[in-house]
């Protein structure tokens, strides 16, 4: 999967706004009792005249990671996400008047997993049916006297990467009305075209269950040096060994 962050420097004021009344109609969630199998589903199961564009939500209690399934066909077979910790997914539900059917699947550290209910919803009649992008912004920095720096993401609404955007590709907006891109002075560079810093902390296991044990003691070391050897030169590492407290 490709996913691109961009910088964007201009000064700029950029907005999305989404305008729609719909009013709709659904089945009550049942009281719960098993919250570790994922439940409360958003939309409500059996909602109707749902726009295309759906962020589908959940609630579960004390799960690692969530696989989403979202297809036409019940049940649904089509992996929308998977191994994520995050309690919601974004899709599109292409069609108008059709019918999706999604269920969440939660894993737990033990390896144990729980499957979700199958729960479904009904695109409105006049949705928009071409699929769109996902704009996520990750950090927004000023500049005196006039410079705005965005670290922000596009991807498709299937949350695949999108690598080919230029400047072309972007509408900037300010005090509500669209300026030119060459009056603003947009600049996009992709994030590996600009400074980062990867930062990591290594513990080292230094109790007696290792130190006493030359083997464990002989691996400790061995691996230590290899992720040394092997960091990226935007990496900067704080190393800490422990016994009962941690110690830099």
């Amino acid at each position: 999967m490709n996913r691109h962050f961009l910088w964007v420097t201009s000064f700029i004021f950029i907005s999305i706004v989404f305008a729609s009344c719909s009013i709709y109609e659904g089945t009550v969630t049942p009281t719960v009792t098993d919250k570790k199998t994922p439940y409360n589903p958003s939309p409500i199961n059996g909602a109707t005249k749902r726009e295309n564009l759906q962020r589908l939500s959940w609630e579960s209690s004390d799960a690692s990671s969530y696989t989403v399934y979202f297809d036409k066909v019940n049940p649904p077979v089509t992996i929308a996400k998977t191994n994520s910790s995050d309690k919601y997914a974004d899709v599109f539900a292409s069609g108008t008047g059709i019918t999706y059917y999604w269920k969440v699947d939660a894993k737990y550290s033990d390896g144990t997993k729980n499957e979700g209910p199958v729960w479904h919803f009904t695109t409105s009649q006049t949705a928009i049916t071409q699929p769109g992008y996902i704009l996520t912004t990750h950090s927004v920095q000023t500049i005196e006297p006039n410079v705005v720096k965005m670290l922000f993401q596009v991807t498709y609404v299937e949350n695949k990467g999108i690598d080919n955007l230029t400047i072309s590709d972007f509408e900037i907006y300010e005090d509500q009305d669209t300026i030119s891109i060459f009056e603003s002075n947009l600049n996009i560079t992709k994030r590996l075209n600009n400074p980062y810093i990867i930062k990591t902390v290594l513990m080292l296991d230094n109790s007696t269950s290792i130190s006493d044990d030359s083997n464990n003691l002989q691996l400790l070391k061995e691996a230590a040096k290899n992720f040394i050897d092997n960091m990226a030169l935007q990496q900067e590492v704080a190393l800490y060994k422990f016994s009962s407290d941690p110690e830099l």
